[in-house]
């Protein structure tokens, strides 16, 4: 046998693997909905300012996912296009869904160890309608495949509708990954840090 022959094995897996993957993401096609998986409700959140690049916000989904117990769902709000603005100067928002429609879903504990950690409250509100589009997320491929493919996607998808929206938001669950794009109510999701 060829030394070489178990690597191209390897890399036709590998290749394999990734061509699955990214046809797997074709059934996520992005739709507008009247009702958004998570922002058909009000949600009572706790956030972490981010100025950089968005690379940097891993460790603060890292931080907040330690916080709280294991199923919580996290977030990212992101106000600008990476396209558009220089990296140092990307802000977002990071952090966890704390309440639906003003019930908590975590014990006041939680609350204090948040606040303690920097993490602030805020409530973004229900949405009417959203450019929504979910895919699973398992790890590096999956963010690469968010990343470099489902944003196009949802992109093209805004363009082609004429839809007017620039904020978007990422929830991670259990199940995966949901992108929003909030077609109402905007100007709400933004931080009072935002300059």
């Amino acid at each position: 046998m060829n030394f070489m022959e178990p690597f191209f094995r390897i890399a036709l897996l590998f290749l394999s693997i990734i061509d699955i993957f990214t046809e797997a993401i074709h059934f996520f096609q992005p739709s507008v909905t009247e009702s958004p998986k998570y922002l058909g409700k009000s949600l009572t959140v706790y956030y972490k300012h981010h100025i950089g690049a968005y690379s940097g916000v891993s460790a603060i989904f890292k931080e907040v996912r330690e916080l709280l117990p294991s199923g919580a769902t996290t977030f990212g709000i992101y106000y600008d296009n990476p396209r558009e603005r220089d990296e140092h100067l990307l802000q977002s928002a990071v952090g966890v869904i704390f309440g639906e429609d003003g019930k908590d879903l975590y014990t006041n504990n939680y609350s204090q160890q948040l606040t303690r950690w920097g993490y602030e409250k805020m409530v973004l509100p229900k949405v009417d309608r959203a450019v929504e589009a979910t895919q699973p997320f398992t790890g590096y491929l999956s963010m690469f495949a968010l990343i470099y493919r489902t944003y196009g996607i949802i992109w093209q998808y805004i363009m082609d509708n004429r839809l007017e929206t620039t904020i978007a938001l990422e929830f991670y669950d259990n199940d995966g990954v949901c992108v929003s794009f909030p077609l109402d109510h905007t100007e709400e999701f933004v931080v009072p840090e935002v300059s």
